[in-house]
């Protein structure tokens, strides 16, 4: 825990001028003194008096990350100025809790049928359905993903792109490409069998999208999927998109007027298909997009031998 915790003396947020000869470990004792010291600054200006800093773990992997022996480290104090919150994939079975009053277990749980629908209404003309029977189908397309949050929002997007497109003929797409039925799932708790099962879910619908997209956006996505997911440089991957298709971003601003890849940009980031990340030039890249494309990419041989990755 400390030594993740000693990482954040080198971001831009809080620059610590810190002796090169720390352990990792006083590199975190480091950065917690100086939290809590923006957290009692900030504690003045608080109408309630107790401002405290949020410490987030992200996608932990890990149980003993979140064991006794590793809190033990924190300052016991925390729960007066410090909030420790961890996301994970893991069940409530494989963590370890000491006891209550230190941890507590909260089931991030699909979105219910309503609200489903109506992120898919919102992308809707209107807000609406054309015909009474569109709602049915829809609700047949939110039962099928069973509400998995990630997924809707790609069908949200791809039919209120193509208004054309009726959520029957939808939603009989994804069951042509063997979208396992929400029905097969039965009550099975282990969130690892969710998981996967949302995971093969968030392929289909991404499968269907992948059709609708251009070479230029495609190429795109094929070389952000080999960087850094949270942090991927928008002029780093122009230039590696432009050594592969010169002749799609060829562009004359005194004769065109529009920039193929600004308007690339705009609909990856439209779709979100590219989020905007930390810094304006910085995107990201979800984890299961870019498992998806990297299978793609094995299944087209796309890297045989590493050659595109040497050339750029």
């Amino acid at each position: 825990m400390l030594p993740l915790i000693g990482e954040l003396a080198d971001t831009p947020e809080l620059p610590l001028e810190l002796d090169s000869k720390l352990t990792a470990a006083q590199r975190g004792q480091f950065v917690l003194a100086a939290l809590k010291r923006r957290a009692e600054a900030a504690s003045a200006d608080d109408p309630d008096g107790g401002a405290a800093c949020l410490l987030m773990l992200d996608n932990v992997s890990e149980p003993s990350l979140r064991s006794q022996s590793q809190l033990i480290h924190l300052p016991r104090e925390r729960f007066n100025w410090l909030r420790v919150v961890a996301t994970t994939r893991l069940g409530r079975d494989s963590l370890y809790a000491p006891n209550a009053k230190t941890l507590d277990f909260v089931p991030v749980n699909a979105l219910d049928e309503e609200d489903v629908l109506q992120l898919l209404r919102e992308h809707q003309d209107g807000e609406r359905w054309p015909c009474p029977e569109d709602e049915e189908h829809a609700r047949e397309i939110v039962r099928e993903l069973a509400g998995f949050t990630l997924a809707i929002e790609q069908v949200a997007i791809h039919l209120g792109l193509h208004l054309d497109m009726q959520p029957r003929a939808y939603f009989t797409q994804l069951r042509r490409e063997r979208l396992p039925s929400a029905d097969a799932l039965g009550k099975d708790p282990q969130v690892a069998y969710q998981m996967l099962h949302q995971d093969k879910q968030f392929a289909t619908v991404l499968a269907s999208v992948w059709e609708s997209l251009s070479d230029l956006e495609r190429t795109t996505l094929e070389f952000a999927c080999l960087l850094p997911p949270e942090s991927i440089p928008w002029p780093f991957l122009y230039m590696a998109v432009k050594t592969e298709l010169p002749e799609a971003l060829a562009f004359d601003p005194d004769t065109d007027t529009t920039d193929p890849w600004n308007a690339c940009r705009r609909r990856l980031e439209g779709r979100r298909l590219i989020t905007p990340g930390a810094h304006p030039e910085l995107g990201r890249l979800h984890r299961l997009a870019g498992a998806f494309l990297r299978q793609q990419q094995d299944a087209d041989n796309w890297l045989p031998s590493g050659e595109r990755c040497t050339k750029w």
